[in-house]
């Protein structure tokens, strides 16, 4: 009742090609963009609005959560 795959039909693995989409995911430019312009908008909104700089900021620790999530993968 066992069944057995053709190992004839085996593809060999592109280790290139896997490499280059691990890079593009691993890609954090545009979130690090991103949480730099969150955090001078914290910095900006300091001393006249607080709320706004307390949201700002709270985002961008939540950024930068993620983007050492994706670089370092825990």
């Amino acid at each position: 009742m066992y069944f057995s795959l053709p190992l004839n039909n085996l593809k060999p693995i592109n280790y290139n090609k896997m490499l280059a989409e691990l890079d593009i995911y691993r890609d954090t430019s545009r979130l690090e963009s991103r949480y730099k312009k969150l955090v001078e908008k914290a910095y900006n909104f300091k001393y006249t609005n607080s709320s706004i700089s307390d949201l700002a900021a709270y985002k961008a620790m939540r950024l930068l959560e993620k983007i050492n999530r994706i670089k370092f993968g825990y």
